[in-house]
């Protein structure tokens, strides 16, 4: 959403390939429903392959900012939920705990299927 009303960030991924915003002070933007949140930059480029049913995807390269999670915390919309895909060593788990820790159960830890497949060799 942003500044309370919906848009269609759909519409405008397909036409310019990413649909992004600036996190600034007093950002108008806010998330509603599923979302996945990616540590590498080759689960961001497939995530539409892995059908994670999310609205969309956050490349969170690594450890998120203080302030980004500060936004997620802000996040009131009650459908409001985040997929966590870390590297799964222990960096990744352990920003997945960092995360937890602050948005409790509106965080879950995106567990694998043995077939999980990221790039095509």
């Amino acid at each position: 959403m942003r500044s309370g009303k919906p848009f269609d960030a759909a519409a405008l991924t397909l036409a310019h390939g990413l649909f992004s915003f600036v996190l600034s002070p007093n950002c108008p933007y806010t998330l509603v429903g599923l979302w996945a949140l990616v540590e590498n930059p080759a689960v961001f480029m497939a995530a539409e392959r892995l059908n994670l049913d999310a609205n969309g995807v956050i490349y969170g390269q690594g450890r998120i900012s203080s302030r980004t999670l500060e936004w997620l915390v802000q996040t009131t919309d009650p459908t409001f939920r985040l997929l966590h895909l870390p590297d799964y060593d222990p960096l990744g788990l352990s920003e997945f705990l960092r995360l937890h820790s602050s948005l409790q159960e509106r965080i879950v830890l995106h567990l694998p299927t043995d077939d999980f497949q990221i790039l095509d060799y």
